[in-house]
């Protein structure tokens, strides 16, 4: 989910609005749904992981690293530069004062940086393999889409009846909607081919 949330924000960046032209729909739905997975899964961990709390410490330690990853960025392209470094594996000196704060750590600091290296490394995909942005941006719009119902069938009925005493989580009513319908695990969506597919298929969730 992190990698196509960075791809998704890439992709975003990437797609400037002209003058007098209207965000595209299906832009507007993956970026939203993006953001909102990113929110669940930093900040109501508990609804969308059954282990939530390594999901938790998993999350704090990836943010510390990313931040090392990134220090000294200053503009969003800054940090398409850096990401761009990890995606290739740069070893110039340029890359490596910053790669160097995280390597410390060793292999789990790998996995981070992969994290990081991945997202850009998939949006470079998505830009190559569609081109066309009407066309990205349908399939970025399915993709959170089925993220989105993918996470939202949940054991927890706990923290689901908590969040609506409150007046409840947007996928909390996802939830209620997809338990009435009996759809009590996730449910199997992706199909198709393709690289870009088939790296859906094959990414695990943070």
């Amino acid at each position: 989910m992190l990698i196509w949330h960075i791809a998704t924000t890439i992709c975003d960046y990437k797609t400037p609005l002209q003058d007098g032209t209207v965000l595209d729909e299906n832009q507007l739905v993956a970026t939203t749904l993006s953001y909102y997975c990113s929110y669940l899964l930093f900040y109501v961990t508990e609804l969308v992981m059954e282990n939530f709390h390594s999901t938790q410490l998993f999350l704090q330690d990836l943010q510390v690293n990313a931040q090392q990853c990134l220090v000294g960025c200053r503009s969003k392209d800054a940090i398409l530069e850096r990401l761009s470094c990890l995606k290739k594996g740069d070893k110039a000196d340029k890359a490596d004062k910053y790669k160097d704060r995280a390597d410390k750590k060793g292999d789990k600091a790998d996995k981070y940086k992969d994290i990081l290296a991945g997202g850009a490394k998939l949006a470079d995909q998505l830009m190559q393999e569609l081109p066309d942005k009407a066309a990205r941006w349908e399939l970025l719009a399915e993709v959170w889409v089925e993220k989105l119902i993918s996470v939202t069938p949940s054991n927890n009925l706990t923290a689901h009846t908590n969040r609506l005493a409150t007046g409840g989580e947007y996928i909390t009513h996802l939830w209620v909607w997809l338990t009435h319908k009996g759809v009590l695990e996730p449910p199997l969506l992706f199909g198709g081919g393709g690289p870009v597919r088939t790296a859906m298929r094959a990414e695990e969730l943070v």
